[in-house]
């Protein structure tokens, strides 16, 4: 897949020994953004900014990274990039680049001593080009889903794609999937989760066994980053990001949990003024719902 007509460039670094990495959305032009934060002990920084109210009206990346609350530091090398490329909001005294970002708990994949840095987050910069590429990479490199028995008996995941068509425009997710539960298809069967030998443990079936005492906040988390070409205001942004999480509950079960910390952007790549028509408004966010749970389960296939 090609993003470049997503308006989009996606780089990865992945550090496969350590288990982790991060990833690095660029746009071709500064872009209208909002968010919707779910989870109940996010690792994030600037979301804020995005919310319907704040004075900042646009963006100029996204990072995703996983070593928990540490992994934010990869943001600074992103801005690092975009400043030295003359991009970023002008203060009169500075160039600001606008890089929020969000990650994901990979402490226990491998060594819990390496995260993301400022490095890692330049580099992914530097990378970012138009191809697509899926799988365990970037911030999903040590992402896994189905830890009711802990991360021995957890399934891998990785960093997912989908996009459909809508009319003349298009919603496209990418989501990186490190959830407490299960993943299901479209069927309703189980893709990925607890493990027993080669066979998968229903997640519902633990509930009741579980001491939950043992469980820490914020040790898993499903990001995503939905674009659509769509002109959407600000407050309808949050909006689609906001119906992103029903893709969530679809394909991961139980979803939003206590343990999870959720959270998706939502951003236009459209200069046109804001279109207010609601059944254009309906067929959009039913379609972000489906791009979701799709991009989630392409995560583990």
């Amino acid at each position: 897949m090609n993003l470049q007509q997503i308006g989009v460039k996606i780089g990865h670094f992945t550090d496969e020994e350590n288990g982790t990495g991060c990833t690095v959305f660029l746009f071709d032009k500064p872009v209208k953004a909002s968010v919707s934060v779910r989870g109940s002990a996010p690792a994030s920084r600037e979301t804020d900014l995005l919310r319907p109210g704040k004075m900042i009206r646009q963006i100029h990346g996204i990072l995703l990274s996983g070593g928990s609350a540490y992994g934010l530091e990869a943001a600074y090398g992103v801005m690092k990039y975009l400043e030295e490329n003359g991009i970023g909001y002008d203060t009169g005294a500075a160039l600001v680049p606008l890089v929020p970002g969000a990650s994901i708990y990979d402490l226990k994949f491998k060594n819990s001593e390496v995260r993301p840095t400022k490095e890692w987050g330049y580099m992914a910069a530097s990378s970012a080009n138009y191809e697509m590429e899926e799988g365990a990479v970037g911030v999903a490199t040590g992402a896994t889903v189905g830890k009711f028995l802990g991360i021995n008996h957890a399934t891998k995941t990785g960093f997912g794609f989908y996009q459909e068509n809508l009319d003349d425009y298009f919603v496209a997710a990418f989501m990186v999937v490190n959830a407490l539960g299960e993943i299901i298809d479209e069927h309703g069967r189980i893709i990925a989760g607890v493990r027993e030998g080669k066979n998968f443990i229903p997640a519902y079936s633990l509930i009741e066994k579980i001491d939950f005492k043992k469980f820490r906040m914020g040790e898993n988390t499903t990001l995503g980053v939905v674009v659509t070409n769509f002109p959407l205001s600000k407050e309808m942004l949050a909006r689609m990001a906001e119906i992103g999480h029903n893709g969530i509950v679809r394909a991961i079960r139980p979803s939003h949990t206590p343990f999870d910390g959720d959270i998706i952007f939502a951003v236009s790549v459209s200069d046109d003024s804001p279109v207010d028509e609601p059944y254009q408004l309906l067929k959009l966010l039913a379609v972000t719902e489906n791009t979701v749970q799709k991009a989630i389960i392409r995560s583990v296939i």
